[in-house]
Protein backbone atom coordinates (compact mmCIF):
# COMPACT_ATOMS: atom_id res chain seq x y z
CA UNK A 1 0.00 0.00 0.00
CA UNK A 2 1.43 3.52 -0.86
CA UNK A 3 2.30 5.72 2.27
CA UNK A 4 0.11 9.22 2.28
CA UNK A 5 0.41 12.17 4.13
CA UNK A 6 -2.63 14.92 4.01
CA UNK A 7 -2.22 18.20 6.13
CA UNK A 8 -5.90 17.06 7.75
CA UNK A 9 -5.56 20.59 9.96
CA UNK A 10 -5.29 22.50 6.84
CA UNK A 11 -7.73 20.92 4.08
CA UNK A 12 -10.29 20.36 7.20
CA UNK A 13 -10.71 23.52 8.41
CA UNK A 14 -10.75 24.69 4.94
CA UNK A 15 -13.58 22.15 3.94
CA UNK A 16 -15.40 23.64 7.20
CA UNK A 17 -15.28 26.67 6.77
CA UNK A 18 -15.93 26.93 3.01
CA UNK A 19 -19.62 27.22 1.58
CA UNK A 20 -19.38 23.63 -0.77
CA UNK A 21 -22.38 22.39 -2.45
CA UNK A 22 -23.82 19.05 -1.24
CA UNK A 23 -22.81 16.67 -1.42
CA UNK A 24 -20.02 17.75 0.16
CA UNK A 25 -16.40 16.15 0.06
CA UNK A 26 -15.09 15.23 3.72
CA UNK A 27 -11.55 13.86 4.37
CA UNK A 28 -12.29 10.43 4.36
CA UNK A 29 -12.94 10.58 0.77
CA UNK A 30 -9.13 12.68 0.84
CA UNK A 31 -7.24 10.28 2.52
CA UNK A 32 -8.58 7.51 0.24
CA UNK A 33 -7.72 9.37 -3.22
CA UNK A 34 -3.85 9.84 -1.34
CA UNK A 35 -4.19 6.02 -1.16
CA UNK A 36 -5.53 4.88 -4.46
CA UNK A 37 -3.33 7.72 -6.03
CA UNK A 38 0.42 9.26 -6.26
CA UNK A 39 -0.71 12.92 -5.76
CA UNK A 40 1.01 15.63 -7.59
CA UNK A 41 0.59 18.90 -5.83
CA UNK A 42 -1.89 17.81 -3.55
CA UNK A 43 -3.03 20.88 -2.37
CA UNK A 44 -4.14 21.81 -6.04
CA UNK A 45 -5.87 18.88 -6.08
CA UNK A 46 -7.78 19.17 -3.47
CA UNK A 47 -8.73 22.80 -4.38
CA UNK A 48 -9.65 21.41 -7.46
CA UNK A 49 -12.34 18.82 -5.93
CA UNK A 50 -13.33 21.05 -3.41
CA UNK A 51 -16.87 21.68 -5.30
CA UNK A 52 -16.72 18.81 -6.99
CA UNK A 53 -17.72 15.33 -5.23
CA UNK A 54 -19.05 13.96 -8.01
CA UNK A 55 -15.17 14.02 -9.71
CA UNK A 56 -13.69 12.24 -6.60
CA UNK A 57 -16.21 9.90 -6.42
CA UNK A 58 -15.64 8.84 -9.87
CA UNK A 59 -11.77 9.08 -9.35
CA UNK A 60 -12.13 6.64 -6.59
CA UNK A 61 -14.49 4.04 -8.13
CA UNK A 62 -12.14 4.18 -11.30
CA UNK A 63 -8.84 3.79 -9.26
CA UNK A 64 -10.99 0.09 -8.05
CA UNK A 65 -11.62 -0.96 -11.64
CA UNK A 66 -8.19 -0.05 -12.98
CA UNK A 67 -7.34 -2.27 -9.94
CA UNK A 68 -9.06 -4.81 -10.96
CA UNK A 69 -8.35 -4.61 -14.79
CA UNK A 70 -4.68 -4.49 -14.46
CA UNK A 71 -4.74 -7.13 -11.54
CA UNK A 72 -2.21 -4.82 -9.34
CA UNK A 73 0.71 -3.83 -12.05
CA UNK A 74 0.51 -0.72 -11.91
CA UNK A 75 0.50 2.29 -10.08
CA UNK A 76 -1.62 5.63 -10.15
CA UNK A 77 -0.26 8.95 -10.22
CA UNK A 78 -2.77 12.32 -10.31
CA UNK A 79 -1.83 15.22 -11.50
CA UNK A 80 -4.08 18.27 -12.52
CA UNK A 81 -3.16 20.16 -15.23
CA UNK A 82 -4.98 23.41 -17.24
CA UNK A 83 -5.50 23.39 -20.94
CA UNK A 84 -3.56 26.32 -22.37
CA UNK A 85 -5.93 26.73 -25.34
CA UNK A 86 -9.37 27.07 -23.37
CA UNK A 87 -9.10 29.89 -20.80
CA UNK A 88 -9.72 28.53 -17.15
CA UNK A 89 -10.41 24.40 -18.22
CA UNK A 90 -8.07 22.97 -15.80
CA UNK A 91 -8.57 18.73 -15.70
CA UNK A 92 -7.21 15.80 -13.80
CA UNK A 93 -4.93 13.50 -15.37
CA UNK A 94 -4.72 9.92 -14.07
CA UNK A 95 -1.15 7.97 -15.40
CA UNK A 96 -1.43 4.31 -15.11
CA UNK A 97 2.43 3.87 -14.82
CA UNK A 98 2.56 -0.02 -16.31
CA UNK A 99 6.08 -0.40 -16.65
CA UNK A 100 6.18 -3.97 -15.40
CA UNK A 101 3.91 -5.30 -18.26
CA UNK A 102 4.56 -5.18 -22.49
CA UNK A 103 3.11 -2.20 -24.60
CA UNK A 104 0.10 -5.01 -25.99
CA UNK A 105 -0.61 -5.89 -22.07
CA UNK A 106 -0.87 -2.65 -20.84
CA UNK A 107 -2.77 -1.42 -24.02
CA UNK A 108 -5.26 -4.36 -23.78
CA UNK A 109 -5.34 -4.37 -19.98
CA UNK A 110 -6.47 -0.68 -20.80
CA UNK A 111 -9.23 -1.46 -23.17
CA UNK A 112 -10.39 -3.82 -21.11
CA UNK A 113 -10.96 -0.75 -18.47
CA UNK A 114 -12.28 1.74 -21.02
CA UNK A 115 -14.81 -0.94 -22.16
CA UNK A 116 -15.86 -2.91 -19.04
CA UNK A 117 -16.64 0.86 -17.09
CA UNK A 118 -15.20 3.97 -18.08
CA UNK A 119 -17.39 3.91 -21.00
CA UNK A 120 -20.54 3.57 -19.20
CA UNK A 121 -19.25 6.10 -16.23
CA UNK A 122 -18.05 9.32 -17.95
CA UNK A 123 -20.67 10.90 -19.62
CA UNK A 124 -20.86 13.57 -17.11
CA UNK A 125 -16.86 14.22 -16.97
CA UNK A 126 -16.77 17.16 -19.42
CA UNK A 127 -13.42 16.32 -20.12
CA UNK A 128 -12.81 17.09 -16.40
CA UNK A 129 -10.59 13.83 -15.97
CA UNK A 130 -8.47 11.75 -18.74
CA UNK A 131 -6.55 9.18 -18.11
CA UNK A 132 -3.31 8.23 -19.80
CA UNK A 133 -1.04 4.34 -19.57
CA UNK A 134 2.45 5.31 -19.42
Amino acid sequence: MKSFSLDKKNYSNKINESSLQAPSIDNNQLESLGICYQLENSGEIFDYLTDKSDLLTFLLKAAEKINEAFADNMELTLVKKSDPEIADFDYLAVYINTSELSVTEARAKFKKFKYNWYFDHSDDLDGRIVFHVT
